[in-house]
């Protein structure tokens, strides 16, 4: 009755008193009277009193209480724990996020009770499959590694288990400490190079394996260059960060890094590849950029490039002052290197300053009104100067060009625009016919002229202008009035020959290139013809271009000293 009734205190009371038999029932009942209000602490107090630990079991299992069911099996029903174990993972794998804290919490209740094993084991249940959350799997894999390095390193299959779940979960840092611990000591600087400690994998590799360094080293240059951290890849192995500079084609970023090493070798090796480059473009303009930009060296092997650049800009059909003197000031830039390393390649690069002093000089003076006698003497010089450099230019050009110059001056130098030109006209039937065998080069045995020249693979005049020439020629062949013969000066040679009967040879005027005989005016390094060098500066001052003082300053630099009237 006092049962039926809850007066549970009296039943409890007369239980004890008359009938202990009973007091099972009572606590069972009020068991039953918490469960329906919800209050599990007291309903597992009074069942466990009542010695039915198998009730409260069952009820948490049933609700999915399991860390209470768990507790209440290890405590009471140990032959059940297994059971409720593997039903308690089952239900965390359903139920997500609550599965993971769920494991967090027993690898919490493991670890409190000692039960490395155990604790472990619930760290690694926190994965791929049991959740999302990276963070949180990374943070109890480590947690997982720390317990086996404390409590577990004689343990080889949990030190296995934790090894591959750091392995799978990128934890290499981590590994690498486990693995030293455990012995793997090339192992352990494998997984540091796989965190990218570089630095660590190379201090623990000289500690105890130096023979790794090398290849530590160079597995972070490869780790540099794949992920484009160009900046640290210069610090460590410039030549590297640059190729893969140019790989991206950033061949600026490239160049002045290059720079930046105050190694001239290196910025040369990499200018002449870029030049080539342009070359292969055909993108000359850009090429001289580069070489105004970062300087041309004397480099043997890059000499090909500023041939090419003096070739191509001499081919055009009408000489550009701006274009000429660009190419002109680039091999000032080699030929003053190759002076101060005292090369044997200057000597060829002489040659072709003095080649594109002359002509830009020539194309400078020829903006100016051609009728100023002055500035037509002076390109007439010049153009009978280049003659000497036909081995390094268009030889049918240089002909046509000294020679019209000395037939438009006429008087004493026409016969030698006759011998000229019709020297011209013969170099276009040779490479018409594509061999200059037969060319007559007798004519030109007191000189400094070239007789072995290379032909170009087309003439460069063509039309009109080249048919005014032969008939002119021709005409004056009729006429019988001019001797094909050079024009000789007291030394019984051409007069624009620098070498004389004896092989002596005279230096060259600054300013027409005529052999300096007499009236010397030294400039600098150099010399000019006194009423040459007064000429030229009389036509700056009376007839002031930008290109002509462009020219006076670069002949200031090449000679270097500044040009001056000569009293």
């Amino acid at each position: 009755m006092l049962i039926r009734d809850s007066d549970w205190a009296a039943a409890e009371r007369i239980a004890k008193e008359h009938c202990p038999n009973l007091l099972p029932d009572v606590y069972t009942g009020q068991a039953r009277r918490a469960i329906e209000e919800g209050d599990h602490l007291r309903a597992e107090t009074f069942l466990l009193r009542a010695n039915k630990p198998e009730i409260i079991l069952r009820y948490f299992a049933e609700n999915e209480m399991w860390p209470d069911a768990l507790r209440i099996a290890q405590n009471y029903l140990p032959h059940q724990s297994a059971l409720i174990q593997e039903e308690y993972e089952k239900s965390e794998l359903r139920n997500g996020a609550r599965g993971v804290d769920s494991y967090l919490a027993q690898a919490k209740d493991w670890e409190q009770q000692g039960d490395w094993r155990k604790a472990v084991s619930a760290l690694l249940r926190i994965n791929a499959e049991s959740t999302d959350n990276e963070a949180l799997i990374v943070q109890s894999t480590e947690k997982a590694a720390d317990l086996v390095m404390k409590f577990l390193m004689g343990d080889d299959e949990y030190v296995g288990d934790v090894l591959r779940a750091l392995d799978d979960n990128n934890c290499h840092e981590k590994a690498a400490e486990l693995l030293l611990l455990f012995g793997q000591t090339r192992q352990a600087i494998t997984a540091l190079c796989r965190a990218k400690q570089w630095g660590k994998a190379k201090q623990v590799a000289e500690e105890y394996l130096p023979e790794m360094v090398a290849e530590i080293e160079r597995n972070y240059k490869d780790s540099l260059k794949n992920e484009g951290r160009l900046g640290e890849l210069i610090d460590v192995d410039v030549v590297t960060a640059i190729d893969m500079m140019i790989e991206n084609d950033q061949w600026d970023k490239a160049l002045d890094t290059a720079k930046s090493q105050n190694y001239r070798p290196l910025l040369d090796k990499y200018v002449a590849q870029y030049a080539a480059i342009l070359i292969h473009r055909e993108d000359y303009v850009r090429v001289l950029t580069i070489l105004e930009r970062y300087g041309a060296s004397g480099n043997p092997a890059n000499f090909s490039i500023y041939r090419t650049l003096m070739e191509e800009t001499l081919a055009k059909p009408r000489f550009d002052y701006n274009e000429i003197a660009r190419v002109r000031n680039v091999h000032l830039d080699v030929f003053l290197a190759l002076k101060k390393e005292g090369s044997e390649h200057l000597e060829e690069f002489t040659k072709a300053m003095w080649a594109l002093h002359l002509i830009s000089m020539r194309t400078a003076l020829e903006e100016i009104d051609k009728s100023v006698p002055e500035v037509q003497k002076l390109c007439l010089r010049q153009s009978l100067s280049l003659l000497r450099y036909t081995d390094v230019l268009t030889p049918d050009r240089i002909f046509y060009e000294a020679g019209s110059a000395c037939k438009d001056y006429g008087k004493e130098y026409e016969s030698l625009g006759f011998l000229l030109l019709n020297h011209y006209l013969d170099l276009v039937d040779a490479i018409e016919e594509g061999s200059g065998e037969l060319v007559d080069y007798s004519p030109f045995e007191n000189s400094d002229i070239p007789t072995e020249v290379s032909l170009p693979t087309r003439q460069w005049l063509e039309g009109a202008k080249h048919e005014e020439i032969k008939e002119w020629v021709l005409a004056a062949s009729v006429d019988d009035q001019h001797n094909k013969e050079l024009v000789y000066d007291r030394r019984g040679v051409f007069e624009a020959s620098l070498t004389d009967r004896r092989g002596e040879t005279a230096a060259p005027c600054l300013v027409t290139g005529y052999p300096v005989i007499e009236s010397t005016v030294h400039i600098g390094s150099m010399v000019a013809e006194k009423d040459f060098l007064n000429k030229f500066l009389v036509v700056i001052k009376s007839h002031q271009s930008e290109n002509l003082l462009n020219v006076q300053n670069f002949v200031a630099r090449w000679a270097g000293s500044p040009l001056a009237i000569s009293l």
